[in-house]
């Protein structure tokens, strides 16, 4: 061959991929992505499940703490006598028949409860307030602060016109206000004695029941109910007083997402609740809270 002529060299074996391993790629991908979704979906369904019991949850748990204060100190600072022989002139309360009671078949509760003010009563030696009618009923009282304008009133129809005085087991009516004094007359048939700095405390009566499918609390005598929680929050509420002790069972809804449908374990079958068909599916959670009265 001449020295001249030129030679192409040679180029390696290019080969492009078959139809075949392209398919078998796209299988493969494809089932890859289907078993991601597939746990992406689980996970998502999981966290709506464990969303939609801790908002139920959260919601018994939000009626128990919006009643444990009235519950506990139901009673405080009065002796075993019922509102209607201790609260003359007091609205609807002076007809209950005790300051703690579970009413319409265990659905709604009233509750006649002392509010702590942090006053106390200045003097050197005890002071007695005789029987109503008496000579001596109506007493001017020193207190440690002057008496807030919003929390006591000169009305013996609403709660903000009486007080109660830890130790002495009566409840008085505000006469007059004027700073730190606080003018009280008793009107009990028996005489009422008040201890050297005993604490103040505010009468407040409550009224708690569900309606639709909330809780409504009322401020007795001073308030309308009033929804506490969102519409849809709540399945049933029941009360119970028995030996000293308060006992609510709340049945909460959750709000949306997945859960085991039914009522949940524990809740009492002798109340009788039956769901309604738009609830039977929806995630419930059980809160039961028991309370000692401290009267």
């Amino acid at each position: 061959m001449p020295p001249w002529s030129l030679r192409t060299p040679s180029r390696p074996n290019l080969r492009a991929f078959t139809l075949v391993e392209l398919l078998v790629t796209l299988l493969l991908a494809a089932l890859v992505m289907g078993a991601t979704l597939s746990l992406l979906a689980v996970y998502v369904r999981h966290f709506q499940r464990v969303d939609a019991l801790a908002s139920a949850q959260m919601r018994g748990e939000m009626v128990a703490a919006i009643l444990r204060n009235p519950i506990q100190h139901a009673g405080l600072g009065l002796s075993d006598d019922v509102p209607s022989q201790v609260f003359p002139g007091l609205g609807e309360v002076q007809t209950w028949g005790r300051t703690l009671e579970a009413t319409s078949n265990d659905t709604a509760l009233r509750a006649v409860y002392g509010v702590p003010s942090g006053l106390v009563l200045v003097v050197s030696d005890s002071v007695t307030l005789k029987a109503s009618g008496s000579s001596g009923d109506t007493v001017a009282l020193t207190l440690s602060a002057p008496v807030p304008a919003d929390m006591a009133e000169v009305d013996g129809t609403r709660t903000k016109g009486w007080v109660f005085f830890a130790a002495s087991e009566k409840p008085l009516r505000v006469q007059a206000l004027a700073g730190a004094t606080l003018t009280l007359r008793n009107p009990q048939s028996t005489d009422v004695t008040l201890a050297p700095y005993d604490e103040l405390l505010w009468v407040r009566a409550l009224r708690a029941t569900r309606q639709g499918d909330t809780l409504y609390t009322e401020d007795v005598t001073l308030s309308p109910p009033a929804p506490r929680l969102e519409e849809g929050s709540l399945s049933d509420l029941r009360f119970q007083v028995q030996g000293g002790t308060c006992t609510v069972h709340v049945l909460a809804c959750g709000q949306g997402g997945e859960g085991t449908p039914g009522i949940p374990p524990g809740w009492p079958a002798s109340f009788g609740t039956v769901l309604p068909a738009a609830k039977a599916q929806a995630p419930h959670a059980y809160v039961r809270a028991a309370w000692r009265v401290r009267n």
